[in-house]
């Protein structure tokens, strides 16, 4: 007997009751780009730092902490594939929390090597992970997604927070470096398309209706930017995020249906 089971499927699997696809057929496409030799430095070290921070990770005896730690560093390579403003925000967030924490441990005078306690951050086992996500509204899990990044480290000592911290500063100026180059080949490839690719335009040379996907609020109010720029005008391009409200979201889809706003970016 079946009838109490529920079955999770993919969009693609789901059928009207007439048996036709309750969505339209999906067409992905990846688009490829090549790291600059600054971005691919930054990529180099970001990835180096999670690959250190997962194997000290590994040695907690807290399970729960340990798949805390690792949650937060797999949230932080997303944001390092995002953009380079996600990864430089989020690094420079993790550090001045992390900075933050080292002078209460200091001001109370704790020793160099006594244990820190980490208790205020939920415990995520790694087989918890995706169901962690996945159980909570868009906005509580971008909140608590930051809070982990921010403060969720394997270190146990102040010695070694101090030592985190420092490759921290290190990794948070690399990102600024890019920042501050104004190289994002991601960024190229997508104004690419925005402006040549002709699917994005109708037969008498209007901008098509188009929705623009992306995971942090950082990379967001970013892309936001940068194409209000592209396309000239400020009230083309209407965000909204995971913490909006009901009522901002409505207004969102709404103001994109009619001319002249052309992009929604979520």
């Amino acid at each position: 007997d079946t009838s109490d089971l529920m079955r999770r499927l993919v969009k693609e699997d789901l059928l009207k009751f007439d048996g036709k696809p309750l969505f339209p057929e999906r067409r992905a496409y990846t688009v490829e780009y090549h790291l600059s030799d600054l971005e691919a430095k930054l990529y180099s070290a970001v990835t180096e730092y999670v690959r250190e921070e997962f194997n000290r990770a590994d040695a907690l005896s807290n399970n729960g902490r340990k798949g805390t730690v690792g949650f937060a560093l797999t949230i932080l390579q997303r944001r390092l594939a995002s953009s380079p403003e996600a990864i430089y925000q989020s690094l420079k967030r993790r550090r001045e929390r992390l900075q933050k924490r080292l002078k209460e441990e200091e001001l109370v005078k704790r020793g160099q090597e006594v244990e820190l306690d980490w208790q205020n951050l939920p415990g995520v086992k790694e087989e918890d992970w995706e169901d962690f996500e996945d159980d909570l509204l868009n906005d509580e899990r971008e909140t608590t997604e930051e809070e982990l990044v921010d403060q969720a480290t394997a270190a146990r000592t102040i010695a070694e927070l101090k030592v985190e911290i420092e490759l921290l500063q290190k990794l948070e100026r690399i990102a600024l470096q890019v920042k501050l180059s104004g190289t994002d080949r991601k960024w190229e490839e997508l104004s690419r398309i925005l402006q040549n690719e002709a699917e994005l335009f109708d037969v008498r040379g209007h901008r098509r209706k188009l929705v623009i996907l992306t995971e942090p609020r950082d990379t967001l109010i970013y892309l936001a930017d940068r194409i209000r720029n592209l396309i000239g005008k400020l009230e083309t391009v209407v965000p909204f995020s995971g913490g909006s409200g009901r009522d901002e979201r409505r207004s969102a889809e709404e103001a994109v249906t009619p001319e002249p706003a052309s992009v929604l970016f979520c």
